[in-house]
């Protein structure tokens, strides 16, 4: 699955910037609204982060409402190391870091 594979290559990058001090993967995603979608998504987001050990390799895990993401990362980017985000939510997100 294609979510998978996305949220392994963002734990790969966060485990790569945990040797340097500690890093996290921030799940971006509507679930409360969209739930068949980006429940799927966020599920697998959080499986992956579970069934390859990524706590155990100094990678924090938490996740976002689209929403309240863009208000954090406007107000506090230094907070957010890795984020992943389906594709519509990233475009959003990539708008807001330049603006």
């Amino acid at each position: 699955m294609a979510s998978k594979r996305i949220a392994s290559t963002a734990f790969a990058l966060a485990a790569q910037r945990a040797k340097k001090g500690g890093a996290g993967v921030t799940v971006v995603h509507k679930s409360n609204v969209l739930s068949v979608t980006d429940g799927l998504f966020r599920t697998s987001c959080r499986q992956v982060y579970e069934e390859e050990g990524w706590e155990a390799k100094g990678v924090k895990y938490s996740e976002q409402i689209v929403d309240s993401m863009v208000y954090k990362l406007f107000r506090e980017p230094w907070e957010f190391d890795v984020v992943v985000a389906p594709n519509l939510y990233g475009d959003i997100l990539s708008y807001v870091s330049v603006a």
